[in-house]
């Protein structure tokens, strides 16, 4: 999806860190259909989409790794960090447009009414 959505060329499947490459810019990609995302290290790039059960992909968060990083939990018994989609989306509205990978096809931005509910059944 993010190579679609956004001309992202894809690195080779359990690339470390990073999931692919545009314009010179290193991106760790993630799409969700819960509340929090994973992360193991602090990208260069974050781009995260999330999924609802209608099968709508919205654009959560498109920026630099950094910010996500920082306010991401501590490590957890696996080692990884989780951050809410709530928390994204907050840090999402602070990122400049020259900081965005620009999207070659629409994606639309994610609003909390398109969170999949518990117990929604498809």
């Amino acid at each position: 999806m993010a190579a679609y959505y956004y001309g992202i060329e894809l690195y080779v499947a359990s690339a470390a860190v990073h999931d692919g490459e545009i314009n010179g810019r290193k991106v760790q990609i993630k799409i969700s259909q819960q509340d929090n995302i994973v992360i193991n290290h602090e990208p260069e790039y974050l781009i995260v989409m999330y999924l609802n059960k209608s099968g709508n992909v919205y654009e959560v968060y498109n920026g630099p790794g950094k910010e996500p990083w920082n306010n991401a939990g501590k490590r957890d018994s696996h080692n990884n960090r989780h951050i809410m989609v709530n928390n994204l989306m907050e840090l999402d509205k602070n990122v400049s447009g020259e900081m965005r990978i620009k999207p070659i096809h629409m994606i639309e931005k994610m609003r909390r009414e398109y969170k999949n509910r518990m117990g929604d059944r498809k």
